[in-house]
């Protein structure tokens, strides 16, 4: 259902779910210009007969920035300026009028005080994320944590007092992180995200198959054999032999245990980034060695992984939390208004809104806005705008970026967001990156989504004190860089979903909610166009982030054999 603000939308959407006859609409119309708009300003030309071009586009405009609870005095109006006509010379715009303002209540738009014409009063529902929450207890069952140095929560003390680091392992994992920031692995969270996984499974070698604290090192994991000509392939078969029970092992114990966890995810950042690191230095110094593939302990874990690729279903849970292009454009608009409200209604009360939080929300649909009006990238890319490096504004043309400051023109700038290859996951694939120019959408209200932006950088942004860093977005009392003293990009996304739709959505689930939805509306060369603006293949863009059911992919066959029979 859409969201409803204005008398416009009310109007809308009235004429859109209503069973009415063809000129109800038009009818309907000409009585609130008649007897009814002029209470919002709007002066019926008393030349014309019926409504002109000019004079409806006049009307529509007033009713877009005119509340929706202003509605509740149009049958009062309605009466006191036809009192003096016949009942035949009114009975159809009386109908309609008296229909209208029906609807209007039994959907709850009479809930707020009267404002003046120049306010807007935005409903405003309770958090639901208490009860989103709850939601997740019934769906996931806790589990202690049992990787090593695992804290809790709250106290961030060490759940288990005795775990230490021995300086062998810390020397490893310190070189790790070093090595996959060399192979192009720039980003902190990716590089945390595997360090995480790798401490979950040393944990588990501990807690579960008694491995000494001081005995723990990447080898514990995959068995390194120094690749010389020495080596025997019997040594590397039983290496592999080794290492593949024990992987068994530890996936048998995830499946059960941990649904919620992926074992791809734990196999890849776990054991064959490992397998990369520990042998980065043997392969291809000998022409038996020549390629990772050589190596029996890299085939077999390969094998595994497609097997696990193969037979990996979304979870109901995954299936249920996934969100709509329509939600996603219905929650823009609704977070635009809330960014512009004067009033906020939470079905108690009317309060006046504040700076701070029209800032909040404005971030809010600013953060929307950028996933949805240019082909969603990856949360890294949003988590570490920066103004005038990666989000800049200006005009690119033949290959060329001429910033602002230089234009003449400046009625032709656009905002693009411009990566370098450091900046991005698949940047040492992929090189320099441009974004297409950000969509300047237009709205009802005659506003603009770059006044938006402009309104953000101008005043919100800073709204009470100057941020000391040059991120587009910051957290919502530190004014740090998201992720630094405040929550990070894709906890303020999922929380702006609990909130408003009281449902979890990942930045990645918008992510495949943008290429469901240009799979279905899209041609082939917009396709192919809009995933390599997120940085892949179109055929990744089906195989992961399509979410299409295969009677909808299907369905345009149906059409294609009538056209191969047709007369």
């Amino acid at each position: 259902m859409a969201y409803i603000y204005s008398v416009s939308d009310a109007f809308d959407t009235f004429c859109g779910q209503q069973p009415l006859k063809s000129n109800a609409k038009s009818l309907l119309l000409s009585a609130i210009a008649r007897y009814v708009a002029k209470d919002w300003g709007f002066v019926y030309p008393k030349k014309e007969k019926r409504l002109s071009p000019k004079s409806k586009e006049s009307l529509l405009k007033i009713m877009r920035s005119t509340p929706a609870n202003q509605v509740i005095d149009i049958i009062q109006v309605f009466k006191a300026r036809t009192e003096h006509l016949e009942a035949r010379e009114i009975s159809a715009y009386k109908c309609y009028i008296q229909k209208f303002y029906n609807w209007c209540e039994q959907e709850g738009l009479f809930t707020v005080e009267k404002v003046s014409e120049n306010e807007l009063v935005v409903q405003v529902y309770p958090s639901q994320s208490r009860r989103v929450g709850n939601h997740y207890k019934q769906k996931h069952k806790r589990h202690q944590s049992y990787s090593l140095m695992a804290k809790k929560a709250k106290t961030h003390e060490l759940i288990y007092p005795e775990d230490f680091v021995n300086e062998n392992l810390a020397s490893q994992l310190e070189s790790y992180k070093k090595y996959r920031e060399r192979k192009g692995i720039a980003a902190m969270t990716i590089r945390d995200f595997e360090l995480k996984n790798i401490m979950k499974v040393l944990g588990w070698l501990v807690r579960y198959k008694d491995v000494s604290l001081s005995s723990l090192s990447l080898e514990s994991l995959i068995t390194y054999v120094p690749l010389n000509e020495k080596v025997t392939r019997e040594e590397l078969n039983t290496a592999a032999t080794k290492d593949m029970k024990l992987i068994k092992e530890l996936v048998a114990f995830l499946e059960p245990n941990n649904k919620d966890v992926s074992i791809l995810k734990v196999l890849r950042s776990s054991f064959l980034n490992v397998f990369y690191y520990l042998y980065r230095d043997d392969v291809g110094l000998h022409d038996e060695f020549f390629e990772y593939r050589d190596i029996p302990v890299y085939r077999r874990l390969k094998a595994l992984v497609r097997t696990k690729e193969e037979n990996e279903q979304p979870s109901e849970f995954y299936l249920e939390n996934t969100v709509e292009w329509s939600e996603i454009r219905e929650l823009f608009e609704y977070l635009r208004y809330l960014s512009i409200a004067t009033h906020y209604d939470d079905g108690e009360k009317i309060t006046k809104a504040t700076d701070f939080q029209k800032s909040h929300h404005l971030q809010h649909f600013l953060i929307l806005g950028l996933m949805a009006l240019v082909p969603t990238d990856r949360a890294r890319t949003y988590n570490e705008l920066e103004i005038g490096r990666t989000i800049v504004y200006g005009l690119r043309e033949e290959g060329k970026f001429i910033p602002c400051d230089r234009m003449k023109n400046l009625s032709k700038a656009k905002w693009y967001i411009h990566l370098n290859p450091k900046d991005f996951k698949t940047g040492a694939y992929y090189g320099d990156s441009w974004s297409p120019a950000i969509l300047n959408k237009k709205f009802k209200d005659g506003t603009s989504f770059y006044e938006y932006i402009d309104l953000w950088i101008s005043k919100y942004r800073n709204l009470r004190q100057v941020c000391d860093h040059q991120y587009f977005f910051r957290g919502e009392r530190t004014y740090s860089k998201l992720g630094e003293n405040s929550g990070h990009f894709s906890g303020t996304v999922t929380s702006i979903f609990e909130v408003h739709l009281g449902k979890s959505i990942s930045p990645n689930k918008i992510r495949r909610a943008f290429a469901t939805q240009e799979a279905r509306v899209g041609t082939y060369e917009e396709r192919v166009a809009g995933a390599l603006a997120r940085h892949h293949s179109l055929e990744v863009s089906d195989k992961i982030y399509n979410q299409q059911r295969q009677e909808e992919k299907m369905a345009p066959c149906e059409e294609l054999i009538q056209k191969m029979f047709a007369d």
